[in-house]
């Protein structure tokens, strides 16, 4: 992870460098005959457009260089990921399996800390990351479904009570991905 946040700085500081360079360079033409009049006779118009160039001048470089670090990673950089193939244990039936999804489970803990009785080695789960976004989303959600009449409702627990309670356990994280909305972890006893 600390990885992909290296080359997001990176990608970040190169778009600003290249959009004030660009934008110092390539100033707005202001003098064309056309904008002009548009500022004239529209003057809001004039200022979005005006505003619209500046921006691309910076998000231009940024999808374009993060679109070549990212072929560069794919095409050339090889697979670095290690995956390891593992016999997994027995899925328990489908109806032993309710109430065992931590966004869909209030006590958490209890869940966790269930669930990592059951664990050996390998110990995986997923869930919302603690944003507001995502709150604000399964708020929406909890919302609609209560209008509903639907007695479900989805959760985002605190996200450094779930490790601590993992760690107690005897595990130590092996690998965690996340997205703007989620995140996986493995850990490994």
């Amino acid at each position: 992870m600390p990885l992909v946040s290296d080359y997001c700085v990176v990608l970040s500081l190169m778009s600003a460098v290249r959009g004030m360079l660009g934008f110092h360079a390539y100033p707005f033409p202001a003098d064309h005959a056309v904008l002009m009049l548009i500022h004239l006779a529209r003057p809001g118009l004039y200022a979005g457009f005006t505003y619209a160039d500046a921006t691309l001048w910076f998000t231009s470089s940024f999808f374009l260089a993060s679109i070549g670090v990212s072929c560069v990673r794919i095409f050339v950089g090889g697979g670095t990921l290690r995956t390891a193939a593992a016999a997994l244990p027995r899925y328990p039936a489908p109806d032993r399996r309710k109430g065992r999804v931590i966004c869909c489970y209030p006590a958490f803990e209890m869940l966790l800390r269930k669930a990592l009785g059951h664990a050996e080695r390998y110990f995986a789960y997923s869930y919302p990351r603690d944003r507001w976004y995502v709150r604000a989303v399964i708020a929406g959600e909890n919302s609609v479904r209560r209008l509903k009449r639907n007695p479900f409702r989805a959760f985002v627990h605190p996200v450094t009570r779930m490790p601590q309670t993992i760690e107690r356990a005897g595990f130590r994280l092996a690998a965690r991905r996340r997205s703007w909305q989620g995140a996986a972890e493995v850990w490994v006893r």
